[in-house]
């Protein structure tokens, strides 16, 4: 796409990295700062979280703000994801909140930097989409796409596809939409198609992701459509 205008701009400092170790071998996914009452909260993808083959967690996990040029990294301190991602790896629920370390409030303004949250909203809405690719060498700078997005006419799941040239890293990368005047996110990045070139795929978020996100930030003390993990 071409240049962005200044609420784009405005969008870098929410971005940033997870890093996650598999079998030895580290990963690496996108993933945003988000705005909360209570914790310093990011949001990814749910398979940058939990191995649904192995049904377990990363324990090795970090996350690493593009602000600070991805040279700190912080701990979670509790992950939560839906619970069919976790036992049936249900593509459309892929996504996960991490509640990080206290001292990360102490480097990331989680007030200034969070992007607000939204949920229940209609389909088809035009989003500026972000992350950072892994080709040949990871990425230093995000990715940006715009488009409206598209229903799964392919596979015929709740999925919602973006046009994007985006291709691995990109898991987890926020999907941002205009609401008057204002940035809010509604999605992230969870997979793309070889049945459908250039498009991501990123979860609808409706009541269960919703319900994740209120037991990562404290508004819930628990739900029966969530999973939860400390670290």
């Amino acid at each position: 796409m071409g240049k962005l205008d200044k609420y784009d701009n405005n969008l870098l400092s929410k971005l940033g990295k997870v890093e996650f170790w598999v079998n030895g071998k580290r990963s690496l996914g996108s993933a945003s700062i988000l705005k909360s009452v209570n914790a310093p909260i990011i949001a990814t993808a749910a398979h940058c979280v939990y191995d649904w083959e192995s049904k377990q967690f990363y324990e090795h996990i970090r996350f690493l703000p593009y602000s600070e040029g991805f040279k700190v990294a912080f701990k979670p301190v509790l992950a939560s994801i839906p619970k069919e991602w976790a036992k049936n790896g249900v593509v459309d629920y892929d996504t996960g909140f991490l509640v990080l370390e206290p001292e990360a409030s102490n480097v990331i303004n989680f007030e200034e930097k969070g992007i607000p949250v939204a949920f229940n909203m209609s389909r088809n809405l035009e989003y500026v989409i972000s992350g950072f690719q892994n080709v040949l060498l990871p990425s230093k700078k995000p990715l940006f796409s715009r488009g409206v997005a598209c229903a799964d006419s392919f596979k015929h799941s709740s999925l919602q596809g973006v046009r994007s040239k985006g291709k691995s890293g990109m898991s987890g990368g926020p999907w941002f939409t205009e609401i008057e005047g204002r940035y809010v996110q509604n999605s992230n990045s969870s997979l793309s198609m070889k049945s459908v070139k250039n498009t991501l795929w990123g979860p609808y978020w409706g009541e269960t992701i919703e319900a994740a996100y209120q037991v990562a930030s404290g508004e819930l003390s628990g739900d029966s459509t969530v999973l939860v993990h400390k670290y």
